[in-house]
């Protein structure tokens, strides 16, 4: 009798284990359906959830069309360095590697090979057939490699595929920041070159290039005579543009025994090239603003015109809208190119 009761009874661990997964049930918590912009008629007996199309919350994908404009910045980059070719290489790497990228402003592409770049058909019409195509396009590849904007970057060196019998001629990636900051270096040299003259931008290109440069090696780098290079160091040197750290070779500090080594500070330039870009879109697009609707009339009977003083008129109001249009969107370009990319 006692062993009937005892296997009638369930034990305590068999209870808890059998507890436990009703336990686990009940803390799962059902996934909530969304509310906003969906439609809640239908939902009883039916899981079915379907959105309105007038309901439909749309976002723009800010990221893709930045993405997408930084890549046609590069590829532009690349024609107008060498030719149509490497246009068309760099426009096919950067289409294989537009699906794998996430952010806006990636540094590098998904690295690509040679074979792979050759099997595109943009490319295979571009590159020249003497010799040999594949020759060729590792020439193109290595010239863009060696290229002082180093915009292309070799990844991986050459191998030989032993069941194809073949070399795939080495992985290549474009280098999209390299290219961004040599577009950047470019607009901050012809902003110099505007406001200071082109003297001026060669001393800005010397101390690029060197980094940090005593003042009489700059002006006999940038061909300069002393004088000229001082003038034109200390007018930088107020508008904040150069930093200068004076080195006194005595403890008097007596200036003709005085280095004075002149920098560039990357942020402050760049931030005084920004703000005046942006005063620039201010007046232009107030001009702009202006200029069309002062012609309003003459712009709303456009297609009624019959007298010839009318149409020209007209002709130079749209060559003058027309050319603040195009300033703009090249002042909305930079901004971008030192902003976004």
């Amino acid at each position: 009798m006692m062993q009937d009761e005892d296997a009638a009874e369930p034990s305590i661990s068999e209870t808890a284990d059998s507890d436990a997964p009703s336990k686990k049930r009940r803390r799962l918590k059902q996934a909530k359906l969304p509310t906003v912009g969906a439609d809640t008629t239908g939902l009883q007996g039916s899981e079915d959830v379907s959105l309105k199309e007038e309901n439909a919350i749309w976002r723009a994908g800010l990221t893709q069309l930045t993405r997408e404009l930084r890549h046609r910045t590069c590829i532009r980059y690349a024609g107008e360095v060498f030719n149509t070719a490497t246009q068309a290489i760099v426009a096919a790497m950067l289409a294989h590697s537009s699906p794998h990228e996430r952010d806006a402003n990636e540094a590098t592409s998904v690295p690509m090979t040679a074979r792979e770049l050759l099997a595109v058909p943009t490319v295979d019409a571009e590159i020249p057939a003497k010799p040999d195509k594949f020759t060729m396009l590792v020439k193109y590849l290595t010239a863009m490699c060696q290229h002082a904007s180093g915009m292309v970057t070799q990844t991986a060196p050459d191998t030989f595929n032993k069941a194809e019998r073949t070399n795939d001629g080495g992985s290549y990636s474009v280098h999209m920041r390299n290219i961004v900051k040599t577009l950047q270096r470019k607009s901050i040299h012809s902003f110099v070159h505007e406001k200071y003259g082109a003297a001026s931008a060669r001393l800005v290109r010397v101390i690029t290039d060197q980094r940090q440069v005593e003042q009489k090696t700059l002006g006999e780098m940038a061909l300069l005579p002393a004088a000229e290079t001082r003038t034109r160091l200390f007018d930088m040197y107020r508008d904040k543009l150069l930093n200068l750290q004076e080195i006194p070779k005595r403890a008097d500090y007596n200036p003709q025994f005085t280095l004075y080594c002149w920098s560039i500070d990357d942020n402050r330039l760049t931030r005084r090239l920004v703000e005046r870009t942006q005063e620039s879109l201010v007046k232009l697009r107030t001009r702009r603003k202006l200029e069309a609707e002062s012609h309003k009339d003459l712009i709303t009977r456009s297609d009624q015109l019959v007298e010839q003083h009318d149409k020209e008129k007209f002709d130079r109001v749209s060559w003058s809208l027309d050319r603040l249009d195009r300033s703009i969107l090249h002042l909305d370009r930079m901004l971008m190119l030192f902003d976004q990319f």
